[in-house]
Order: structure tokens, then sequence, then C-alpha cells
């Protein structure tokens, strides 16, 4: 809704809806209060932020192995509710590196969702580009997906031994959902 329409109270729901959907927001209420005599109202809209920026380093050493962990990320970058975070993992000399990128707004209403993982085996890529259901009033959702995995299965024998069975697999999708209720 937009200053100057008729007051919609469904709108009104629907919107503290959509804001508390939001990750940035620990809670979000709308609230309407009636300016004294006229027939106009103010939609007061309160949000409460969460801090959304996350670092992590972390060290272990449990029966004979040592695993060490670096990670950090943000879930508002400037402001715009996009989320971008970078972890690397190193256990037994081996190093598992992730790469995530989400986007709720990335073009008009669609969502753009990126993930990639590098390890010693292969890796994990994912996007994902959608337009999903914002509203009560939206009827259909629709998007392109595409994954790939190149990592290696491993086997391990006896004697430290290990087998290494190369696999390629990758996976191209489209939907379309439309809700009848």
């Amino acid at each position: 809704f937009q200053e100057g329409d008729c007051l919609d109270r469904d709108l009104v729901e629907e919107t503290a809806r959509n804001l508390r959907a939001f990750t940035i927001f620990s809670d979000a209420t709308v609230t309407i209060e009636p300016v004294a005599g006229s027939n106009v109202v103010d939609v007061l809209v309160t949000t409460k932020d969460r801090f959304t920026l996350r670092a992590e380093i972390g060290a272990s050493h449990k029966s004979g192995t040592t695993k060490t962990r670096l990670s950090f990320g943000e879930k508002n970058i400037f402001g715009q509710n996009k989320s971008l975070h970078f972890s690397r993992t190193d256990e037994d000399g081996e190093t598992l590196t992730r790469y995530v990128y989400s986007d709720n707004r990335f073009f008009h209403d669609y969502t753009l969702n990126a993930f990639y993982t590098s390890a010693r085996d292969g890796g994990l890529e994912s996007y994902a580009l959608a337009n999903p259901f914002r509203s009560l009033d939206d009827k259909s959702s629709y998007g392109i997906s595409y994954g790939k995995n190149t990592q290696n299965f491993v086997i391990k024998l006896d004697d430290d031994e290990e087998l290494e069975v190369p696999q390629f697999y990758e996976q191209e999708s489209v939907f379309y959902a439309y809700e009848f209720g």
C-alpha cells in the first residue's frame, strides 16, 4: 500500500508478515492510528534489527584429529538485505571452502541464491533464480535452477587406503507453481 490509498487491513497485516520474514529483523509490527477529526489514519511501522555480522574462529583436537574453522558473513550488506558468507574448514590436511550469496530482491521481485563449495575431492555448486510467492494475492511462483556436483566419492579401505570414485552430476530445472486456494 502507499500513502493516500484506502485502508486495507489485509494489506497492512500482510506487510507486517512480510517484514517479519526478513532475517534482518527480529520483530516487526504495523499499527494503525486514526488521526483525530478526519478520515485519515497513520500507519506506524516498527522494526527491531538483528545484528547481522557473523564471525567464527574455532579449533579442536579430538581422537588424534585436528580441526580448524574460519567463518564470516553478513546478512544485510549495505542495508540491502543481501547475504554473503564465507567459511573454510581444515581437518587432517583437507580443506573445505564454502561461499554463499543470497539476494531476495536481485532483479525487481526475483530472488537469487548462489552456493559454491570446494574440497580436495571436487566441488558442489548451485544457482537458483526465482519469482517466489510474495503476498496472499500472488497465485503463481516460478524459477530456474542449476546444480553441479564434481566431488569424488571416497571409500576408506583397510590400512588407511582410500579409493576415489570420480563422479559428475549436473541438474537443470524449471519450475512453476500455481495456488488454487
